[in-house]
Order: C-alpha cells, then structure tokens, then sequence
C-alpha cells in the first residue's frame, strides 16, 4: 500500500512541475540571449529548453511587463524558441521575462538608435573560446560599464571563435551557454550579440544553429544601426564569380 502511495504521489507532482523534467530542476538549456535583426524596432530573444514545452514571454518599459505579450512552440528538432519583438521606440529601454512552467528568466535591452542619431557606442571583443572563466570576467567588466553608463548599453560586435569546437554541442553548453557563468548569461541577456564566425566553427552548422541571422548568402549579411552600417563577411567562404 505504501510503495502505491508513493507512485501515486510522484506521478501527481510530475504532472504539476512539468512532465519529464526532475523535481528542482531548471528546464532551460540555454537562458535567453538576444541578436538584433538590422531594424531600429526590433529585437529577438532566443532560448532552448531541455524538453518540449510551451514558453510565454512578456515585456514592457519597467518590470510591470505591461506592454505585451506572447506565446511561443519551439522550432527545428532541438526545442528552440524564438520570438521577435516588434514597434520599439528608438533607443528607448524595454525588459522582457521567458516563463516556461515554474521557471522565469529575465532581461534588458536598448532598443537601436534611429538613423538621425549622431554617434554610437557598442563593445567588440571575440576568441572567447576554450577560457569561459576569462570570458566571464570579461562579460562582468563590460557590465559594470554599461551600469555605470547606460549609453553604453548597445550590442556587442563578436569576431569569431566562441568555442574549442564549434562542431561540438557540448562545447556551446559547457563553455559559451554554460549557466555557472553569471556575467556572461547576463551579458548574453541585455546586449544583442552580433557576430560573424570563426575558424573554431568549423562548417558552422551549429554557429547559424544559435545565432540565425538574416543571412544574404552562406554567413554574410549586414545591418544599420543607427547612422552606421555594420558589414559582416564570412572569410571561409569563396566570393568568386564564375
């Protein structure tokens, strides 16, 4: 009687915190991060669960989340979101939180300066591969700048090599995701990531996997922000004609 209680009571608590996750543990594999898409309005935030589930997200000018709202299901096979937000004011700041089941994740960001701004700032940095420990005392000095100077929070434009091995999942998770790595979870949350790929990326399955830019062709493609235009070239491809 007692061994049918308790199967009884683990499949009740299984059923209220979410399927086939463990009891206390997180469903995200990788928190919300951000990539700007090349227009002043806009903003995705991206995330990857560890098992299909629905996620909602919400955002606003504060942490009301009051402006709107929606509903995401995951794309590809690898339980992927993403979702677009879209009429943002230029430069104005927005906050965003992912809930999905009993877990919340939160962010910040800046929308894009318009085209009549007059200067820009933003971080460029890269070959955070193989060293996460540096990359996040990197990704906490360039928090504290941006605290201190709230202009400061822009994007960040990446040079490659975010990883040993590109090609390996595992390395995305454990060196470039990897949740013990506070500054740079946080950094991945209030900067849009803007980058190009490295030879550490190998064929770059898995670099257009996380980071799906609106590609031109191959991992070439560009973007406006404010009066500048950035021009992102994939070197490991041939531009040849003929």
């Amino acid at each position: 009687m007692r061994i049918k209680l308790r199967h009884f009571i683990l499949g009740l608590l299984l059923m209220l915190f979410g399927g086939s996750a463990a009891i206390g543990q997180s469903i995200m594999r990788k928190n919300p991060y951000l990539i700007y898409p090349g227009k002043d309005s806009t903003m995705t935030v991206l995330w990857q669960l560890k098992q299909t589930a629905l996620s909602r997200i919400e955002w606003g000018t504060d942490t009301t989340y009051s402006l709107g709202n929606g509903q995401t299901t995951e794309y590809g096979n690898d339980h992927q979101h993403k979702f677009t937000l879209t009429k943002l004011q230029p430069s104005a700041k927005y906050y965003y939180r992912v809930i999905v089941n009993r877990d919340t994740a939160k962010g910040s960001f800046r929308a894009a300066p318009g085209p009549n701004a007059t200067q820009i700032k933003f971080f460029a940095y890269g070959d955070t591969r193989t060293y996460p420990a540096e990359h996040d005392k990197v990704a906490k000095k360039i928090l504290s700048i941006y605290r201190d100077d709230p202009d400061f929070q822009t994007m960040i434009i990446a040079s490659g090599d975010y990883t040993s091995n590109g090609e390996y999942e595992s390395d995305w998770d454990g060196q470039f995701f990897n949740p013990s790595y506070k500054n740079i979870q946080a950094l991945l949350a209030t900067l849009p990531y803007q980058g190009c790929i490295g030879n550490h990326e190998g064929s770059g399955v898995l670099y257009k996997k996380y980071f799906p830019y609106p590609y031109v062709s191959r991992r070439y493609w560009s973007f406006d922000y404010g009066p500048a235009h950035f021009t992102v070239i994939d070197q490991y491809t041939s531009y040849s004609t003929g």
